[in-house]
């Protein structure tokens, strides 16, 4: 059966980072400091060419944010804010590579690729944060 884009993302949202204390479904209106670090994901990307020359629709290739917020910008030192934002890539690279398309919750049928970015402008509410975007795609 191939992945649905709701598949796709609940999957990514359901991905479990050592040291991130909440997930949530998807970009939430604002973030308490007693759940960072925490993740959501966002902006569904997907392609699909054609299955054949005469069917359209097929392999599926989904990408999607999954965005660690870790501590907000002014909190801290940055030399501290980023060796955290540094340890959760290590995690979640950790998880990233555990993920299998035989796993419980897999992100494609196929294996998965992915870029971590550290950014220190991504903007909840109004307060922007340090934190981690990760670019994962996906197939089928």
């Amino acid at each position: 059966m191939i992945t649905t884009y709701n598949t796709f993302i609940n999957n990514l949202a359901d991905l479990s980072v050592s040291g991130v204390v909440r997930a949530f479904d998807g970009p939430p209106p604002s973030v308490a400091t007693a759940d960072l670090p925490c993740s959501f994901p966002r902006a569904v990307i997907g392609e699909e060419g054609p299955l054949t020359v005469q069917t359209p629709g097929g392999w599926p290739t989904f990408r999607g944010d999954l965005v660690i917020i870790v501590e907000p910008v002014g909190q801290s030192t940055s030399p501290l804010n980023h060796a955290a934002v540094v340890d959760i890539a290590d995690a979640l690279s950790t998880a990233l590579r555990a993920l299998t398309p035989n796993s419980a919750k897999p992100l494609g049928r196929a294996p998965i690729s992915w870029t971590i970015a550290l950014s220190s402008s991504e903007v909840v509410g109004e307060t922007p944060y340090w934190a981690l975007v990760t670019t994962v795609e996906g197939h089928g």
